[in-house]
């Protein structure tokens, strides 16, 4: 502890040096001649009006609308009608037992259809063809 004390004491004696030269410097008084003549110019130069808010938003607002409204125009396409298509007698019912199988699996694979509902029967049908029945196909 005394030998820290004593090592603090030999900076602060070279230091006394500097704290000779500072204290004889010239004690200044700064003048304030330049600060007068920069107030004057200042008060010579005109004001200008602040803004209102509404001046200040208006052009980002402006821009956020028309790039809302850019990006509507690209992402919402108009819809347009298809052609139309006339089926045949032959494909309304195709498409009709195409639906009653989809439906069935559908079922089936929710488990409120039996596995035997979906196997085909394998007796022979009696078949009578019409000549409307033979036309449509």
């Amino acid at each position: 502890m005394k030998r820290e004390n004593f090592e603090i004491d030999e900076r602060l004696a070279g230091q006394s040096a500097i704290r000779e030269i500072v204290s004889s410097l010239p004690d200044d008084e700064p003048s304030l001649a330049w600060r007068s003549q920069l107030n004057e110019r200042l008060r010579a130069l005109p004001v200008k009006a602040r803004k209102r808010w509404w001046e200040l938003a208006w052009k980002p607002t402006v821009g956020l609308g028309l790039a809302t409204a850019f990006a509507f125009a690209l992402l919402m396409k108009p819809t347009q009608p298809g052609p139309t298509l006339t089926p045949e007698s032959g494909s309304i019912v195709a498409d009709a037992i195409f639906d009653a199988h989809s439906g069935t699996v559908a079922r089936h694979e929710l488990g409120a259809v039996a596995g035997e509902a979906l196997q085909s029967d394998t007796a022979a049908v009696p078949v009578e063809w019409d000549d409307v029945d033979l036309n449509t196909l």
